[in-house]
């Protein structure tokens, strides 16, 4: 079993994911995840045809601003899902 980045990384996904459509959704997050993130995708390989459309997702912490997306190895990233996107993977 894998239990570490470094377990993932020296074992890669073979797994392709492709087809994955987020529509009509929206909430706070959990607060879970730093730098006011609330939509973390982030795809060992790259991941094809994943979209997102009208996702309202507002952070914890009660700001106004829209929370950050981390979206890594998701192929055309920003432009498919209508949000900019950081594609620094978060770590821990």
């Amino acid at each position: 079993m894998l239990q570490s980045a470094a377990d993932c990384k020296s074992h890669p996904a073979k797994l392709s994911i492709s087809d994955i459509h987020y529509i009509n959704f929206s909430g706070e997050s959990s607060g879970k995840l730093k730098n006011n993130t609330v939509v973390d995708l982030e795809c060992s390989a790259t991941c094809k045809n994943v979209t997102a459309q009208n996702i309202n997702i507002a952070p914890k912490n009660g700001t106004v601003e829209q929370g950050n997306w981390v979206c890594v190895n998701i192929e055309n990233g920003p432009t498919a899902l209508n949000h900019a996107c950081s594609t620094t993977p978060l770590k821990g």
